[in-house]
């Protein structure tokens, strides 16, 4: 076998996969295969977008998934990469687990761990989490792809970031936000 977790078996038997099974640290993503169409891509963080940021484990959180999931239908064109933390002190089948089967074939994949400097643009050298979006839109998107960050740190994206969300950190994503995302991923 390839030395596949879970989580990738099922994105790769379902033709669902787009990044590769090298580890990210040496740079060499060639993916089992790109999607050349041009889907617009939603980066998703976790804290703060689907529940308030503090929440601990629980029944709490997740609170605003239904939310996030009528924001999809009116979003048909979507695909998500999961762009949070949890994706490391979760895994990415845990992750995966979180979202309702009506939703999971939506989620492509997750952002890389970490990025190597040299990897990066200079200017985004102290963005982190728009570093990992940049990263993984220029070995799995053409050029040109919309895409949307949906986070609620404002400080791992530039200030001229455009293509950045800030939901209020305490609240999460709320339907009133869904006008102000239909105009930057539209």
């Amino acid at each position: 076998m390839l030395g596949i977790d879970a989580f990738h078996l099922r994105l790769w038997t379902t033709g669902r996969i787009f990044r590769s099974l090298c580890p990210v640290s040496n740079s060499t993503w060639t993916g089992l295969h790109k999607r050349e169409d041009s889907l617009s891509v939603l980066f998703l963080d976790f804290d703060g977008v689907l529940h308030p940021v503090g929440v601990p484990e629980g029944p709490k959180c997740f609170s605003e998934m239904g939310t996030f999931v009528r924001l999809l239908e009116l979003l048909p064109e979507v695909e998500v990469v999961l762009s949070t933390s949890w994706r490391q002190s979760h895994g990415l089948e845990a992750c995966f687990e979180f979202f309702p089967e009506s939703i999971r074939s939506r989620i492509v994949d997750a952002n890389p761990y970490r990025v190597e400097d040299r990897d990066k643009p200079d200017h985004l050298l102290s963005f982190v989490r728009e570093a990992e979006c940049y990263y993984w839109m220029e070995r799995n998107r053409s050029l040109g792809t919309p895409w949307l960050a949906l986070d609620d740190d404002a400080f791992r994206f530039s200030e001229d970031c455009k293509n950045l969300f800030l939901t209020n950190p305490r609240t999460g994503l709320v339907e009133a936000d869904f006008d102000g995302i239909m105009k930057l991923i539209g």
